[in-house]
């Protein structure tokens, strides 16, 4: 009887570590899943899922130095970039633009430079056509308007043959009741081609926002199409 009860303790104390031997061998194909906190750590087998119940209250998945956060609270407008360490810090507000004052057209005024344009660009276009014949005098006023502020800087005046054509300006703020009669410059083809003015004696070469320009061709004795084109700056 002594016997059988010594081998009794025996096997009880030996079912353990076998179970333990078989779980050991069976992780060696298991994928192991630590939950947030503590809890179970879950081992999927081959042949099922086996539940562990495991204290992981202080178990970091991650190292410490894996995932960084942002050195400092980044402001909106900034651009994120990574230093040495990996940490993601600040490298400086965005490349901000200020339009010069007024609505202006822009150019390139040097390199990687922009501004107000410098250069002359067309501000506005008068034509005439006269089909076959010379064009005429009658009903011949054209007018514009100016969106902007702007500065006359010249007016060319070309033709279809060589003529002599004389063509009058009229400039005043636009009135919605009535056109302006007022004379302030002129156009002139003198027996050639076209023509080039950057004197424009008595032109109002400041131009308000809504200024009104108008031309009329005053006489022409040759020309069956005309073109005169009002250049300057914004």
């Amino acid at each position: 009887m002594k016997k059988i009860f010594i081998g009794i303790v025996l096997c009880l104390l030996l079912i353990p570590s076998i179970s333990l031997g078989a779980d050991a061998k069976a992780s060696a194909d298991a994928t192991v899943v630590p939950s947030h906190g503590g809890g179970d750590l879950i081992i999927g087998l081959q042949g099922g899922i086996v539940n562990k119940n495991y204290d992981f209250d202080s178990f970091q998945p991650y190292d410490a130095n894996t995932l960084k956060k942002a050195a400092a609270a980044l402001t909106d407008g900034q651009r994120t970039c990574s230093d040495a360490s990996g940490d993601l810090v600040s490298c400086g507000a965005n490349t901000t633009y200020t339009e010069p004052a007024g609505v202006q057209t822009l150019c390139r005024t040097g390199a990687g430079t922009i501004g107000a344009c410098t250069n002359p660009i067309k501000l506005a276009v008068f034509s005439w056509d006269g089909g076959v014949s010379a064009v005429a005098t009658a009903s011949s006023k054209r007018c514009t308007i100016f969106p902007q502020a702007a500065t006359i800087v010249g007016v060319y005046a070309i033709a279809d043959a060589s003529t002599t054509t004389h063509l009058h300006v009229y400039q005043d703020a636009f009135a919605a009741g009535a056109r302006s009669t007022t004379v302030t410059g002129a156009v002139d083809i003198g027996a050639t081609l076209g023509s080039v003015d950057t004197t424009l004696a008595g032109w109002d070469k400041s131009i308000t926002a809504a200024d009104e320009i108008c031309m009329s061709v005053e006489s022409n004795n040759n020309a069956k199409w005309l073109t005169v084109i009002v250049y300057g700056t914004y």
